[in-house]
């Protein structure tokens, strides 16, 4: 069986949904199926934080590690606490070290 590859010029990733790969997939959204994908993923994930004053402990599901996992709109896996950081203040770059205050690995 031959592995069917993303339509995208250049790309030879694996197909996700709509003949794309993950990284290619929101693109091909309308912009109200994007809309609708990042409040769903929104909701999603607030409905996992459990708010209990300063520190904010996630409900969801864990990695090995003990950190939040959390599938986010883009249908990729990542960590809750990153996750919460960007929600709140917008993209991470990619060197920065988000960590927990409190050194509670399940808190967001």
């Amino acid at each position: 069986m031959t592995k069917r590859t993303c339509s995208v010029d250049g790309c030879h990733r694996s197909i996700r949904s709509r003949e794309v790969c993950v990284v290619h997939f929101l693109d091909v959204l309308t912009a109200e199926e994007r809309q609708q994908r990042l409040d769903r993923a929104h909701a999603n994930f607030w409905s996992k934080v459990h708010k209990t004053g300063e520190f904010w402990e996630w409900a969801g599901a864990l990695y090995g590690n003990g950190y939040g996992a959390f599938r986010g709109p883009d249908g990729r896996v990542t960590v809750a606490h990153r996750y919460a950081f960007e929600e709140a203040f917008g993209a991470i770059d990619a060197k920065a070290d988000i960590d927990h205050r409190c050194g509670n690995t399940r808190d967001c």
